[in-house]
């Protein structure tokens, strides 16, 4: 198993980066060629920009997704049955079995919240994030770029960021 150049620590040979420090790992160590080996974070080279993939926006695209999908089953079915018209002579009208207008316009409001929810999920989905050492653990963590606060991925601790620098997170006690 090799180790980082930076920081010593063990690394996958599969990997591109250092899971402690975060330093690149050069392709003759890790004989991947560039290719993404964590689903997770994604690093571009050039740039340093970490992109982590928010687990939220997964959950909503898969929810937005099926809801759609039994959305437009219904309108389908709906459409269909009000083709199908009898003649009641009973009451001089003609009916449609199976058919609601009142459903159709309910499902056709559910798969246009259905749609902005995938849309503003897929915008979403990447968080632009950089790397930063924490002030409580010195390890290096993945923040993202315009947040205020968060936790450390090592250890957990919350880390306020102020000017775009990480400090350690006091709380105000009530006097």
């Amino acid at each position: 198993m090799p180790y980082c150049e930076k920081c010593g620590s063990k690394i996958r040979e599969s990997a591109s980066f250092c899971p402690s420090c975060g330093a690149k790992i050069p392709d003759e160590i890790n004989g991947n060629n560039g290719c993404v080996t964590d689903e997770s974070i994604y690093q571009d080279d050039e740039s340093g920009v970490v992109f982590k993939y928010n687990s939220a926006s997964i959950g909503g695209i898969i929810v937005a997704c099926g809801t759609l999908a039994v959305s437009v089953s219904t309108i389908i079915t709906q459409g269909n049955a009000s083709q199908h018209k009898f003649w009641d002579p009973s009451d001089g009208t003609y009916i449609t079995p199976g058919y609601n207008p009142g459903s159709i316009t309910f499902f056709v409001i559910l798969a246009i919240l259905a749609l902005i929810i995938l849309v503003v999920s897929i915008k979403k989905l990447r968080i632009k994030c950089k790397y930063v050492e924490c002030p409580y653990c010195q390890k290096t963590t993945v923040i993202p770029c315009d947040a205020q606060s968060c936790d450390c991925d090592v250890c957990g601790q919350k880390i306020l960021i102020t000017n775009g620098k990480p400090e350690r997170f006091h709380y105000k006690e009530k006097e």
